[in-house]
């Protein structure tokens, strides 16, 4: 019997317990979720992932506009039409930003590649941490994430006007190619122009003369270094052409900037790449396309230093040498019949080596 009371007792005190609270989702719109880790959810629930194109960054490389654009690639599964994805990045204070940039279509893919914006905050943190939630954006609630992490340089900034020495091959001014005096350089192809320029001062200001594309160059002083401020900088050489009639001036060695990439104007000797070409390029269906069904694009490319891929009103940019992507036709189509497919790459010069396939 005293078995019986004890049974009785506990059925009730759990009647008259209370309740666990209620969880309620946090919403999405004016609240950050606070991830410390990444949520990963059971198999066969929503899941993300996400990949960096790059994972290194100097601090130099915020100077001109105050943000970085690191490329991205990501996808997710289980999701629903009532997901959606967002990209954030992670303050040192636990707060976040929107890492995302404006784009046409309020719904993000279940695969493509983006372009995340980065802030370098305060305090020289070591790294930048971003993060990809899928949110179900009807009650706002975070069902899975996945976190990526870009590590920090810091080098001194150099004052703006002349530097000389060390200063004049750092981080703000393009890296070093190993030009010295007396050395003999090429001048390369850049934008697809046939000539490099030769100027009659070391600021590069006045042109006197132009020189083909594989012309050979003398080295005949040394460097000019100058800062010209936003992130803007200018390293020129003297040189003269190795040919007659001998013609003498300074020449840039790149332009461009940290945060846009360099294109060198001459290398030394030896140090031209070979151009990007498209060894593949294929699309499937290759002739008519269902505007229900789907379209595969797939590509190879050789010493390619950009690919970027086009399907219709999709551009992806910073896309790897070789790869595939699978694409919805309602999602590319934008109404267009024809729609255009197409492939583009570029060298380290920036000179275009494109092809189009246009697919009705």
């Amino acid at each position: 019997m005293e078995w019986l009371i004890r049974v009785l007792i506990m059925f009730l005190q759990m009647l008259i317990a209370p309740a666990p609270a209620a969880t309620s989702a946090q919403p999405f719109v004016g609240a950050v979720p606070a991830m410390a880790a990444t949520l990963v959810p059971a198999a066969g629930q929503p899941r993300v992932y996400a990949q960096l194109g790059q994972t290194e960054i100097n601090n130099t490389d915020f100077l001109a506009t105050g943000f970085v654009y690191i490329p991205l690639n990501f996808s997710a599964e289980n999701r629903t039409s009532d997901h959606n994805l967002v990209f954030v990045q992670r303050l040192p204070d636990g707060s976040t930003r929107s890492a995302e940039l404006p784009r046409d279509n309020a719904m993000v893919p279940d695969r493509d590649t983006g372009i995340l914006q980065a802030v370098l905050p305060e305090g020289e943190p070591a790294e930048l941490n971003f993060e990809v939630w899928l949110v179900n954006v009807t009650t706002g609630e975070v069902l899975a994430s996945t976190s990526a992490q870009v590590q920090m340089n810091y080098f001194d900034v150099p004052e703006t006007g002349v530097v000389t020495g060390l200063q004049c091959f750092q981080p703000l001014f393009a890296p070093d190619q190993g030009i010295v005096i007396n050395s003999e350089v090429v001048a390369r192809q850049s934008y697809n122009a046939p000539q490099v320029y030769l100027f009659g001062d070391a600021s590069t200001v006045s042109e006197i003369a132009a020189v083909p594309v594989g012309s050979i160059l003398r080295i005949v002083g040394a460097a000019y270094c100058e800062n010209k401020g936003d992130a803007l900088t200018l390293r020129s050489w003297p040189v003269e052409t190795t040919t007659e009639p001998v013609v003498g001036g300074w020449v840039a060695e790149y332009s461009g900037m940290t945060a846009s990439g360099f294109v060198y104007h001459i290398s030394p000797l030896g140090g031209v790449q070979p151009n990007a070409e498209i060894v593949r390029f294929a699309v499937s269906p290759s002739d008519v396309l269902d505007p229900n069904g789907q379209v595969i694009v797939e590509w190879e490319t050789r010493s390619a230093a950009r690919v970027t891929v086009s399907v219709g009103s999709t551009l992806l940019a910073d896309q790897p040498a070789a790869g595939m992507v699978t694409f919805a036709m309602r999602d590319i189509m934008a109404g267009a019949n024809p729609v255009d497919i197409w492939v583009n790459v570029q060298d380290a010069e920036s000179n275009g080596h494109g092809v189009i396939n246009r697919t009705p």
